[in-house]
């Protein structure tokens, strides 16, 4: 990847984990199983949507999507991971 690439994925991948974090401490309180299927249905819709890019969405749109992504794996691993210790119920399955 380029510098400009690299700078674009790292700030599109920061971001939507600042707001994923941000959602998911403002629900702290409510139901992890909810949370999770929330963020799979979220994370199957971006992967159908990255799969769709009839109008082209540039590269740039490309990174951002990858990045947003990223960053739904990455939350979605870390609260099983979390799950996984505080219970022995796995986490809904994607749907």
């Amino acid at each position: 990847m380029l510098v400009w690439q690299d700078e674009l994925y790292q700030k599109a991948l920061d971001d939507e984990l600042r707001v994923l974090e941000r959602r998911l401490a403002a629900s702290a309180d409510g139901d992890i199983d909810a949370a999770a299927a929330a963020l799979k249905r979220t994370l199957s819709q971006l992967y159908e949507l990255e799969g769709s890019d009839w109008l082209g969405r540039g590269e740039a749109g490309s990174i951002q999507l990858s990045a947003q992504i990223a960053a739904y794996e990455i939350i979605i691993d870390r609260m099983r991971r979390e799950n996984g210790s505080q219970s022995s119920r796995p986490l809904p399955p994607l749907t």
